[in-house]
């Protein structure tokens, strides 16, 4: 199965990058599933590339900071700019990143209404980074025993549901 992680801060100095990277290197340790990272803050990653690439995943992860009680702008852009069916009954999850105390919930609680809005599957349960710098690091290494434990936690529930939606469809597919 592969999973795109969409890290959709374009700032220069940005945090949410490392949660990014660090769900990417939990998934490979938690699964044999294929996990990548789609970067809007890279230039080549155009619609048409981000297209191909999300079409290809059998699952998503959102990564966005928040800002101003919402995701990033370019978490919409880029959803807004691809073919809609590129999202349409896949498993995605919702990660938000802040630097204060409460972890992005208003922006997590946006990208779920996204996710349903795209015809997703959202993931109920919603993985919150509040205070960012104290949990992981820019280069993905997370810093903090009991961050690491919930990381861990809620990605055994997106990799279940993944897993339960990848089987029901290659069912369906096999049944005709």
């Amino acid at each position: 199965m592969k999973i795109a992680i969409i890290s959709s801060s374009i700032r220069q100095g940005r945090r949410s990058h490392g949660v990014a990277l660090a769900l990417e290197n939990k998934i490979r340790t938690l699964s044999a599933h294929e996990a990548f990272i789609i970067d809007l803050a890279d230039a080549s990653n155009v619609p048409a590339n981000i297209g191909t690439k999300l079409a290809a995943a059998d699952a998503m992860l959102f990564v966005s900071p928040e800002y101003h009680g919402g995701y990033a702008a370019a978490l919409k852009r880029a959803t807004e700019e691809v073919d809609r069916s590129v999202f349409i009954e896949k498993p995605i999850g919702a990660v938000s990143v802040s630097g204060g105390p409460m972890g992005g919930m208003r922006a997590a609680l946006q990208m779920q209404q996204l996710i349903l809005a795209l015809y997703g599957f959202p993931l109920p349960t919603m993985l919150l980074v509040p205070v960012v710098q104290e949990k992981i690091n820019t280069a993905g290494e997370i810093l903090d025993k009991a961050f690491e434990d919930k990381t861990v936690q809620f990605l055994h529930r997106f990799l279940w549901l993944s897993e339960a939606v990848d089987e029901k469809k290659r069912a369906m597919r096999t049944a005709g």
